[in-house]
C-alpha cells in the first residue's frame, strides 16, 4: 500500500478523506499527470471507470444489507445487527491489506483518534432510510452531512473563511440539488408520507451518519498515520464501532427478544458486503495516485448517483421513482457542486485569501 506521507505536494486536507459502509480511508492530493500519448489516455480511461464502479459498489452494498435486513420480522431494529456484521466482516476482508502494508505499525500518540468508530455507530439508519425515500437520497443525504461536517471542521481551524466563494457556493449548490431531488421523490408518494414519525428519525439518522463518517475520518487521517496505514486504521475503528454497539445490541437482544437471523444461504451476500469494504479501501489506495484526488472523488460519486438512480427506477430498494429529468437536473447540480466544494484554490486565490487574513 502507498505510504500517503511520502507523496509529493501539500498533505491532503480533511475533507479529501473518503467514507463508505464504516470504511475510511486518506487520499492524496491532486498529482500532475504528464501527457503520455495514447497509453497515458488509456490508463486514466480505466482508472475512471474504475472509480465509477467503485461508487456503484456503495449502492450495490445498499441493496445488500437490505436484502439481509428483510429476513427479521422486525426489519427496523434488525438493522442494527445487519450494520454491525457488515462492519466486522468489513474489517476482516481489510486484514490482508493491513499485513501488506510496509509502514512500521507504532502506537498510537494520542487516545482520541482510537474513538471514531463511535461516530457513526447511527450508520444502520442507512439500511432503513434506504428501504424509506431510495437509494439515492439516502447516499445524498449522507453525503449533505459529510460535506456540513468538513466545513465545520474547516472552518474551525481557518482553513476556510467566508471569502473562500467557491467552496462556499459549491456546499449550496450540493444543497439545492438535494432538495430539488427529495421534493422530486416526494411529489411520487414515497412511504416518507405513510410513516412520517419513524422516516423523521431514520432521515436525520443518516445525515448524522455522514457528519460522523466525516468526523471519524479526521480521526482515522491521525491513527493511520501513527498506525502506519489506512487499512489497519479502518480495522482499529472497526473494532471500537462494534464495541461501542454491543449495548444497544444486548438491549434489542434480550430485552425486546429481536434476535439475529443469519442462516448459511446468505453467507454469499455477507461475503459480497464484506468484499465491498476492502474493494473500496483497496481502490483509494490507487486511484488518487493515478486521477488526482477531484477526479476520482467525482467519478466515484457519478458511479454513486448512476446506480443508486437505475435501482430506485428498478424499485429494488424503495418504491419505483422514475428518472426524470427534474432529478437528472438536480444530481447535475449535486455532481457540480461537489466539484466546487473539493476543489483546491488556485495560487491567486490562496493569495488572496492570505492577505485577508
Amino acid at each position: 500500500m502507498e505510504d500517503f506521507r511520502r507523496l509529493p505536494g501539500n498533505p491532503p486536507s480533511d475533507q479529501q478523506l473518503m467514507a463508505s459502509g464504516g470504511v475510511f480511508v486518506q487520499l492524496a492530493p491532486d498529482l500532475e499527470v504528464k501527457p503520455g500519448g495514447f497509453a497515458d489516455v488509456t490508463v486514466r480511461a480505466a482508472c475512471t471507470i474504475w472509480a465509477a464502479l467503485v461508487g456503484a459498489s456503495v449502492a450495490l452494498f445498499l441493496v445488500i444489507t437490505n436484502h439481509l435486513n428483510s429476513r427479521s420480522d422486525e426489519p427496523k431494529l434488525h438493522s442494527f445487527y445487519v450494520s454491525a456484521m457488515s462492519t466486522l466482516l468489513g474489517a476482516v476482508a481489510l486484514i490482508p491489506q493491513a499485513c501488506l502494508a510496509q509502514a512500521p505499525f507504532q502506537r498510537p500518540t494520542q487516545i482520541w483518534p482510537l474513538l471514531g468508530g463511535l461516530c457513526v455507530l447511527t450508520g444502520f439508519a442507512n439500511i432503513s432510510g434506504s428501504e424509506l425515500v431510495g437509494a439515492q437520497i439516502d447516499l445524498l443525504l449522507q453525503l449533505l452531512g459529510m460535506l456540513s461536517m468538513a466545513l465545520f471542521l474547516d472552518a474551525r481551524v481557518g482553513r476556510i473563511t467566508c471569502s473562500d466563494k467557491r467552496r462556499i457556493r459549491g456546499f449550496f449548490i450540493v444543497v439545492a440539488g438535494i432538495g430539488a431531488d427529495f421534493f422530486h421523490a416526494a411529489n411520487e408518494g414515497n412511504t416518507v408520507q405513510q410513516q412520517p414519525p419513524f422516516a423523521a428519525v431514520m432521515l436525520v439518522g443518516v445525515l448524522v451518519s455522514g457528519m460522523g463518517y466525516a468526523m471519524q475520518a479526521k480521526c482515522n487521517n491521525q491513527l493511520s498515520a501513527n498506525i502506519g496505514g489506512p487499512a489497519r486504521a479502518c480495522i482499529i475503528c472497526a473494532a471500537v464501532t462494534l464495541i461501542g454497539g454491543i449495548p444497544i445490541q444486548a438491549y434489542i437482544f434480550l430485552d425486546l427478544g429481536v434476535p439475529f437471523k443469519l442462516t448459511l444461504e446468505d453467507w454469499p451476500l455477507w461475503t459480497l458486503a464484506g468484499l465491498q469494504s476492502a474493494f473500496y479501501a483497496g481502490s483509494l489506495a490507487v486511484l488518487p495516485t493515478k486521477l488526482g484526488y477531484t477526479a476520482t472523488y467525482l467519478a466515484i460519486m457519478f458511479g454513486k448517483l448512476a446506480s443508486s438512480s437505475i435501482l430506485d427506477a428498478g424499485g429494488m430498494i424503495a418504491p419505483a421513482q422514475p428518472f426524470t429529468v427534474q432529478r437528472a437536473l438536480s444530481l447535475v447540480l449535486v455532481i457540480v457542486g461537489s466539484g466546487l466544494f473539493s476543489s483546491q484554490p488556485s495560487s491567486d486565490e490562496q493569495q488572496q485569501q492570505q492577505q485577508q487574513q
